[in-house]
């Protein structure tokens, strides 16, 4: 593994999109990557290829580089049946649509407008949206041993990367001394002081640390608690930051995709968005 490629990966890419569209999704971590040549791929054309703008990459060019993906992933459009789902994308890809086209979509033209919508640098169309991730590699738990512990071969002793999450968070970013998710959180304040988005949907969980993370760095920007939406049995966290003269962010804290597909409970989500 290039280690030329790994820094600039980890140090670079923030997520999809431009900081420019009224909504923002956020979660935890950047996903994907089952194997070592498949992780070599995606950083070697993150290095060589992205056009990164701020922090950003548009999602379908991105994908589009990455055998892994448009062979057998979302982008997998040749598929009788559509494209792939991205299980992760594809319930606040359904809000997105109800909320900013005011129908609830099929499963169908959710899974079209993952391809032609999401995370795109370009398109200002009421669809796009911008994704960030809050850690830019996947969490390094049991279940990763070809993303974690088999990279640690493939670096020199000074770039092994943690075994666990919180040395993931506590990981001094390489050529900076700065720790890795404090030095996310803070170009993530300083977007959204400069762009102000009409909504940020974090879903991170609404329980996990996580949760008490995001709710800490948005109390940071601008204090006051979180109100409690009851959606049985579960619940949204929402808070407004009022940023004066008629501008205002709405943030909601919401179940993880994967852990959380009902219809019920996302278009409640979207329900619940600024126009």
């Amino acid at each position: 593994m290039n280690q030329d490629h790994f820094v600039k990966y980890l140090t670079q890419f923030y997520g999809y999109g431009n900081w420019e569209v009224k909504d923002w999704f956020l979660g935890i971590e950047e996903g994907g990557g089952g194997n070592i040549a498949h992780i070599n791929q995606k950083f070697g054309q993150f290095y060589y290829w992205c056009n990164i703008i701020d922090g950003l990459v548009d999602n379908f060019e991105f994908q589009s580089l990455l055998d892994e993906v448009r062979v057998g992933g979302f982008l997998a459009i040749n598929n009788p049946h559509g494209p792939a789902r991205q299980t992760t994308w594809l319930p606040p890809m359904k809000a997105l649509i109800n909320h900013r086209g005011g129908y609830w979509p099929t499963l169908i033209e959710a899974k079209w407008s993952q391809v032609k919508n999401l995370g795109r640098q370009k398109i200002t169309e009421c669809l796009n949206s911008c994704w960030i991730e809050l850690f830019p590699l996947p969490n390094p738990g049991v279940n990763n041993f070809s993303r974690w512990e088999n990279w640690t071969a493939h670096f020199d002793v000074e770039w092994r990367m943690p075994a666990n999450r919180r040395m993931y968070e506590n990981f001094v970013l390489p050529n900076t001394g700065n720790n890795l998710i404090n030095t996310r959180l803070q170009f993530l304040k300083d977007k959204i002081e400069c762009n102000k988005p009409k909504n940020i949907i974090a879903y991170v969980g609404t329980e996990s640390a996580y949760s008490h993370t995001i709710q800490n760095f948005i109390q940071g920007i601008s204090p006051g608690p979180f109100n409690i939406i009851a959606v049985p049995p579960f619940a949204i966290l929402q808070r407004d930051i009022d940023w004066g003269s008629n501008q205002v962010t709405r943030v909601l804290i919401v179940r993880h995709p994967a852990r959380t597909n009902h219809n019920n409970y996302w278009q409640a989500v979207s329900n619940n968005m600024l126009p």
